[in-house]
């Protein structure tokens, strides 16, 4: 698997004024314009953290129904954090019969499901570090160079 850098989408270059036909395939689809549906089979839980993560892809202007596969696991996540934790609500800790103490399973269940959380996250856009890749565009300059001057 080659290393290096994830390539972004070509719409974040639209938005920070940095696309180069030369680097983007011409007949690459764009997202679609359709929203997003959470799926018929998930509980409010799901739903509700569905409805949360395409409300907030909106406000960057950018959510689409080709991200609905995202979304969905995003939802997946979230419950599966949420359950994790409420199982180690008590204690994160257990003795076992030889009198060890033990981090209980539910805690690397949690830890693993924020650690792919925030890699989804971040490939939308919605972390504070990958947010800035979202931006607001670059800022304009003005063609005449001395407009400034009077």
């Amino acid at each position: 698997m080659a290393g290096g850098r994830k390539r972004k989408p070509p719409e974040l270059h639209v938005v920070q004024g940095t696309f180069r036909p030369d680097r983007h395939a011409a007949d690459a689809p764009p997202p679609s314009d359709a929203a997003p549906v959470a799926p018929e089979h998930f509980d409010d839980a799901h739903r509700h953290y569905f409805d949360e993560v395409v409300a907030r892809h909106a406000e960057l202007g950018l959510a689409s129904a080709t991200y609905q596969f995202v979304y969905e696991a995003i939802a997946v996540r979230r419950v599966e954090v949420d359950t994790a934790a409420e199982v180690i609500k008590g204690s994160a800790y257990y003795t076992t019969e030889n009198g060890m103490i033990r981090a209980h399973p539910a805690v690397a269940q949690r830890s693993e499901a924020l650690r792919h959380l925030q890699s989804l996250h971040a490939e939308l856009g919605l972390t504070p570090a990958s947010r800035g890749k979202v931006g607001g565009g670059k800022q304009r300059t003005s063609a005449n160079p001395f407009e400034n001057l009077g």
